[in-house]
């Protein structure tokens, strides 16, 4: 008769799965707080700060369309002025606004280097 070998799983996927969501943690908190001291930053100024008061965001770029706005749990939203009942709808595809990704590293970098902390297990692209 064949002896049976039993392997042990592998620890280190769901060890990983800690680590990512521990870092993911401390870093919502401490991105939390940076988007809140910068949406008290911006009381007093006429548009960014009404928009940031008035939808607890911070507004990341403001033109004659509408507006980006991030929240403190890293959530992204977009206003149009179009209606004055418009409310913010949530994006999920943040790629049409990858300029005012660049806008906001420039503006606030240790926001942006927060958004865009690469996880343990990130890979180089090909491209």
């Amino acid at each position: 008769m064949a002896q049976r070998i039993v392997t042990p799983p592998n620890p280190a996927p769901h060890a990983e799965a800690r680590l990512v969501e521990t870092r993911a943690q401390g870093r919502s908190k401490r991105l939390g707080g940076l988007i809140r001291e910068a949406i008290r930053e911006l009381r007093g100024d006429p548009t960014c700060g009404e928009l940031a008061e008035r939808f607890d965001a911070l507004p990341i770029a403001v033109d004659a369309s509408g507006c980006l706005l991030l929240r403190e749990d890293a959530e992204l939203f977009t206003m149009g002025w179009g209606t004055s009942g418009e409310q913010p709808r949530r994006k999920t595809d943040v790629r049409p606004f990858l300029k005012s990704a660049i806008d906001l590293a420039q503006r606030y970098p240790e926001i942006s280097r927060l958004l865009l902390e690469r996880p343990p297990s990130g890979v180089d692209c090909s491209e």
